[in-house]
């Protein structure tokens, strides 16, 4: 029997400045989030300029779009210190020396959007009462955003050391 292959396209392609191994990417997503069925569209937005990403599922399980603010990413790039002070709240893995807080910034908001994509097609993962322990770290209590708070906390480190093995 075919292993089903996700199917993952970006436009990671049109910001050559923000450096971003499309396929390391893709292979990560496979790996941690290989239980999504729908493909699944990676887009750098110039127009997102409050939320740091958002995910939307069109018709169903037609397809997934995460956008990824391109006025974030690029902060998260040029001036770490900045960003991280900004991003505070946040749960960042530690990343490898070979690497920058870029690519943890860029893949905890990953794993962030990838689990709403997951929440779509097979409901809440992760629930607060089972979590209790994070509760004081995590600010939205709303069940999808816990959910992929939560998402952050127990896949980000994972998806970041895949991304950083070459």
């Amino acid at each position: 029997m075919a292993k089903n292959y996700m199917k993952i396209s970006t436009n990671f392609s049109q910001f050559p400045e923000l450096k971003l191994d499309e396929q390391q990417i893709k292979n990560c997503v496979r790996k941690h989030f290989g239980t999504i069925k729908a493909p699944i569209y990676l887009y750098i937005d110039h127009k997102l300029k409050t939320a740091h990403g958002l995910h939307a599922a069109r018709n169903m399980n037609h397809f997934h779009k995460i956008s990824l603010s391109y006025k974030h990413l690029s902060e998260a790039k040029s001036s770490a210190i900045k960003k991280s002070v900004e991003c505070k709240d946040w749960t960042f893995p530690e990343w490898p020396r070979t690497h920058r807080f870029y690519h943890s910034y860029l893949i905890t908001l990953l794993t962030h959007e990838l689990q709403h994509a997951r929440q779509v097609e097979q409901g809440v993962q992760y629930r607060r009462e089972n979590w209790m322990g994070y509760d004081e770290r995590i600010e939205d209590k709303d069940p999808t955003e816990y959910d992929a708070c939560m998402a952050e906390f127990k896949k980000a480190d994972k998806m970041l050391r895949s991304y950083c093995e070459r």
